[in-house]
């Protein structure tokens, strides 16, 4: 599974959780919530500043994937899909 619990062969846990809306209309705002557990972390497509888990709003300008690393090993990814409004052409 993308987010949750891995254990790795040396015991020590690899945990990241990221979570994001599946669509938002464009020019909205999105909600981006990430947790590595008590590790630090860092994001791609949106600024954790380290924190080991939190919540942050961005606006989004195009579908994207985001992804989370953690400072346990954890990873983990979540995309964004941004509707744009089809264009009327009229002649």
């Amino acid at each position: 599974s993308p987010n949750g619990v891995f254990n790795s062969a040396s015991g020590t846990v690899r945990y990241a959780r990221l979570s994001c809306p599946n669509k938002v209309k464009i020019g909205n705002s999105a909600t981006i919530e990430w947790d590595c557990g008590q590790s630090q972390s860092a994001g791609f497509g949106f600024d954790t500043s380290g924190q080991a888990a939190g919540v942050v709003s961005i606006t989004p300008q195009d579908t994207g994937t985001y992804h989370l690393r953690c400072g346990n090993g954890g990873r983990a990814q979540c995309a964004i899909n941004v509707e744009k409004p089809r264009a009327q052409i009229t002649a």
